[in-house]
Order: structure tokens, then C-alpha cells, then sequence
């Protein structure tokens, strides 16, 4: 089933300080037909402009946190600022509201948001950084003509400590088949029923659409089967200790089933030896192991019980 969405740029307008920008350069070659115009500041607009995207040069920062809710509890999620706006007109997002200036914009210095990509995990190499580029616009939305992607995507494949999500309800995922992300960017999708789609989100791909991109994605070998086997050992322990934090956390929430998890099992005791390499006690086979020998799913798994699931004090992981 193919995409509803056609390109939706009509008309560009760029900043002169970013007029050298790789992103804009890509976008004269992907759009040749398309009109370009270059002005010292783009002006704020009172009403949409059907068709026109904005290139600016931002001088805000690239990297912040997840303004969150004050209702609810923060997940610790990052945001990569790559612009504003989208041009799907789903009845129910609050972008139009959220932003005074009602078009497409994106962000033409990337060099400086490369710079603050690498920057801000590295200022903190023992936390593990959840990002993505789909809070303020579409993750993919632009990309097939922006190519960034093919930017982000492979420098986040060189940062131990962090991952890239990319959210969208498009099916714009050709450009990222043949790109090195090491494991560490991954492509999300909102979903509704058929009839919701058509009905809220009326330039949206269709759900048929959504759903071969995602398989698309999956059917890719290196995508995510050969992604653990490039990380080096302790890379994996940092993301086997963040899966874990996580899996612990939506169970304890109620949000997913509970897993057969070591670190919730009655025959796992923590940190009781000093050796660094195997700091923990299994009961069951009277043995100590390390982080890389916990498993997610344990067959001989035996919940504990009310009393002692009290007690028990969260194991410290390391990447947890």
C-alpha cells in the first residue's frame, strides 16, 4: 500500500548564515524544482503558508530534556531539537497551538548540533541517554529531502552511552536501509485504527503502510540482529543493565507483564561479593556470576514473595 504522503514542500526559505549548510545543499539537490529564496531572517508568519519550509539558523540548544507533565512522572527522555511544526493536520496535535509560528522549520547549522550531540552524552558516560527527534515535528517526515539522518545516525552508532529514536507516522524509511547505526537508533510508529487515520490524521501514512515500513525494518539482517555484536563487552552490559532498569520499572507500573527477570527472583541475592566480574549469588545453582550473565527470561524463575519483594533493596547495575 503505498503513502499518502506526497513531498509537501512547495517553496523554501532559507537564513543566509546557513545558506553553506550540508542540509541545505542536500535539499537543492533533492528538490530541483523547487523554489529557493534567501533572506537575512525568515519573518514570523501569522498564518500557515501551505507548502513553504523554513531552513533557519537556531541558536537555542539542540539537546534539552522532555518538558514532561507535571502530573505525571518523567521518564528521563531527551529530545534532539531538529525543528518545528508538521504538515500531517492531525486534528488532535497540539503543535499548531504550541508554537506561534504556524510552518515547517528546520535548523540549517548542523555542524552545531552534531557538535552537542556528541558533547552531551559524553559529559555524562555513565548514564545512559534515551533520545529521540520526534517531539517538536515528524521524525521522518523531511528526511527523504533533508538526508538527516544520514548524519545522526551514524554518529549515534559511536556513542556507547545513548540511543536514537526515531518517531513518525510516515513510511520514510528507504534512506536509512544501507546507513551504520551500530544498534543504537531504532524507528518508532504511532498507531491507530484504519478508520481513526483516515478520519484524525489525514496525511498520514495509512496503517497498512506504517506496518510494512516497521517490517521492512525488521526484515533488514543488520538492523537489529547484528547490533548487540558490535558492542564491545562493556557496552553490553550497560544496555543489558538499562533493559533491565526498564523491563523493572513498566512491570512495577503495571504497564507490561512481569518478566522472568534474576533481579526479581527469590534466588537472587546482589552484590554480596566483592569480585568485581561476578558480584552476585544465585541460590539455585549455589554459584556468583556477573551483570552479563543476568538473563531477562529464566525458566527456572521464582517470583518473591510479598514480604521479602519489600524488602528487597533494587540491585545497582551497572548502565542501571
Amino acid at each position: 500500500m503505498m503513502s499518502r504522503i506526497k513531498n509537501p514542500i512547495r517553496n523554501v526559505v532559507v537564513e543566509r548564515a546557513v545558506s553553506q549548510s550540508p542540509l541545505v545543499a542536500t535539499l537543492r539537490e533533492r528538490l530541483p524544482g523547487i523554489s529557493f529564496a534567501f533572506v537575512d531572517t525568515v519573518p514570523e508568519q501569522p498564518q500557515k503558508i501551505p507548502g513553504l519550509l523554513e531552513v533557519v539558523h537556531f541558536k537555542g540548544r539542540f539537546w534539552r530534556s522532555c518538558p514532561g507533565t507535571k502530573t505525571y512522572e518523567c521518564c528521563g527522555y531527551q529530545i534532539v531539537h531538529i525543528g518545528t511544526q508538521c504538515s500531517l493536520e492531525c486534528t488532535y496535535c497540539i503543535l499548531q497551538s504550541y508554537f506561534q509560528n504556524p510552518n515547517l522549520r528546520i535548523f540549517g547549522n548542523i555542524e552545531d548540533l552534531m557538535a552537542e550531540v556528541r558533547q552531551v552524552p559524553a559529559s555524562a558516560p555513565h548514564r545512559l541517554f534515551r533520545t529521540g527527534t520526534g517531539e517538536f515535528t515528524d521524525s521522518l517526515l523531511l528526511d527523504p529531502w533533508t538526508g538527516l539522518s544520514r548524519h545522526l545516525v551514524p554518529v549515534f552508532a559511536r556513542i556507547p552511552n545513548a540511543v536514537l529514536e526515531l518517531k513518525t507516522k510516515t513510511n520514510h524509511v528507504a534512506q536509512l536501509e544501507k546507513l551504520d547505526h551500530g544498534g543504537h537508533s531504532l524507528v518508532s510508529w504511532s498507531l491507530n485504527a484504519d478508520e481513526v487515520i483516515r478520519r484524525e490524521e489525514p496525511r498520514s501514512a495509512p496503517l497498512e503502510a506504517r506496518l510494512e515500513a516497521a517490517r521492512r525494518c525488521a526484515d533488514w539482517p543488520e538492523f537489529l540482529a547484528e547490533a548487540a555484536g558490535e558492542l564491545n563487552e562493556a557496552e553490553q552490559r550497560m544496555l543489558l543493565g538499562a533493559l533491565i532498569k526498564m523491563i523493572r520499572h513498566m512491570q512495577e507500573r503495571g504497564e507490561i507483564p512481569v518478566a522472568r527477570m534474576c533481579v526479581q527472583c527469590r534466588y537472587f541475592r546482589p552484590h554480596v561479593y566483592r569480585d568485581a566480574a561476578r558480584p552476585h549469588h544465585c541460590d539455585l545453582v549455589d554459584a556468583p556470576f556477573g551483570d552479563g550473565d543476568l538473563r531477562l527470561d529464566c525458566p527456572d524463575f521464582q517470583p518473591v514473595s510479598g514480604g521479602a519483594a519489600e524488602r528487597r533493596r533494587p540491585a545497582k547495575l551497572r548502565g542501571g
